[in-house]
């Protein structure tokens, strides 16, 4: 019985695997820095997007209803939500009490129940301001987002006051299309810029580089 000769199997050298560690440790040194940068890009974008997007829906919420609705956004954690002010409440008839104390109107209906107004982004109590009822009465809600952590906020003007270290910025859109001032300038980890405003006429928003 011949016993065939056996062939010798050849290894990689330690030379050889070091050489292809090296160029794997390369690819990675020159892929990865592109990918994290895209990333963070599409990061600002998207927040971006997000922003028009839910002042859009603010605006078609305010035509549709023939109400004005309220735009917040809470720099501190990014929140944004939509309120919509809930709609008056018509009372019956009045009590013979509240028709001699209104001067003897019988049979007159009762006003519709008022929103209590709150001041405006401020804080302070304005009551002659109708564009403040919404602040203190949000039970109707409508669509909300959140700012990306990787985003900073650098400016949030409304009505040309600076809002960026406020509880809370309210933008509000009303029946007829139009909007208050609304500009907001955002930063990604990236070094780029956006800049997000609405048209006071038609209550749009645009999106341009900044500065």
């Amino acid at each position: 019985m011949r016993l065939r000769p056996r062939h010798a199997v050849r290894a990689f050298t330690l030379i050889e695997i070091m050489v292809v560690v090296g160029l794997l440790g390369l690819v990675m040194s020159i892929g990865i820095p592109a990918i994290y940068s895209r990333v963070r890009k599409e990061s600002l974008t998207s927040t971006v997007s997000d922003v028009v997007s839910i002042c859009l829906e603010a605006r078609a919420q305010a035509i549709m209803r023939g109400t004005m609705v309220e735009l917040q956004i809470h720099p501190a954690d990014g929140r944004m939500n939509v309120v919509i002010p809930p709609p008056p409440v018509e009372r019956g008839p009045l009590s013979q009490f509240e028709q001699f104390a209104q001067g003897g109107r019988t049979g007159a209906p009762r006003p519709a129940a008022a929103v209590n107004p709150v001041g405006s982004a401020g804080g302070e109590s304005n009551p002659r301001d109708p564009s403040a009822m919404i602040g203190a009465h949000q039970t109707g809600t409508g669509a909300n987002g959140h700012l990306s952590p990787s985003v900073r906020i650098e400016m949030l003007d409304v009505n040309f006051q600076e809002y960026k270290n406020s509880e809370v910025a309210r933008v509000r859109f009303y029946a007829n299309g139009t909007s208050d001032e609304f500009t907001m300038v955002l930063q990604g980890d990236n070094g780029e810029w956006r800049k997000i405003s609405l048209e006071l006429v038609t209550g749009l928003p645009d999106v341009g580089p900044f500065p």
